[in-house]
């Protein structure tokens, strides 16, 4: 019997788009704004589990892991699995990444994250699903943990916009997490990949007890 996981990732948009190569999407390298945090934070960023999802090539998981961090990449494409291989595998850090397939809102990814990193996930969702992904970011992140996310595209949509990505703003997004994180810090990004200039913010949060 077909697994309904895996019928669903393999008949998903996104699975199409991987598997012809069709991802305008991939700038080829972590975002900037990333290793600055990083950076920035220095031996004070988070360790232990972390997860990334609509993790695809792999990034931003490649830049996060570590010894002292093991990265989980999530995906509904199963065709992002091979590009995501090769990108841990150039930046050294494949044994301490893994690569999952599977629908956010219902894989089962063991203990609650340390860190859980978004960017261009929340605004690839249909807006109506932005509930569900604060209710299973809290879900996701233990008590204590750190939610970073990248906030983009902070635009206002012409007529006749049609996402994805759809428009996000940092206040939507605090406003979604309110009743279980609280604002570490709220960063506009400078550094940023050519043409997301002004449109990016890095939000941290901590998951309230």
């Amino acid at each position: 019997m077909d697994n309904p996981s895996e019928t669903k990732a393999n008949e998903s948009p996104w699975e199409a788009r991987w598997a012809t190569g069709d991802v305008p999407w991939d700038a080829g390298a972590p975002e900037p704004g990333l290793l600055w945090w990083l950076a920035t934070k220095g031996s004070h960023a988070p360790t232990g589990r972390v997860l990334v999802p609509g993790c695809g090539a792999g990034y931003s998981a490649a830049a996060l892991a570590s010894p002292e961090r093991r990265v989980t990449g999530l995906d509904l494409a199963p065709s992002s699995a091979a590009r995501f291989a090769e990108v841990s595998a150039r930046s050294g850090v494949q044994h301490f990444v893994e690569h999952v397939v599977g629908d956010f809102f219902e894989v089962a990814l063991g203990a609650p994250f340390d860190l859980v990193y978004d960017y261009t996930f929340l605004c690839a969702l249909p807006l109506a699903l932005r509930p569900a992904w604060a209710a299973r970011m809290a879900e996701l992140t233990r008590p204590g943990g750190t939610l970073l996310c990248m906030v983009f595209p902070i635009i206002t949509p012409p007529a006749g916009y049609e996402g994805p990505p759809w428009p996000l703003h940092v206040h939507e997004v605090r406003a979604l997490l309110a009743d279980t994180f609280d604002v570490v810090s709220e960063t506009p990004q400078e550094r940023t990949h050519p043409g997301r200039e002004g449109k990016e913010c890095l939000l941290e949060l901590a998951r309230k007890a």
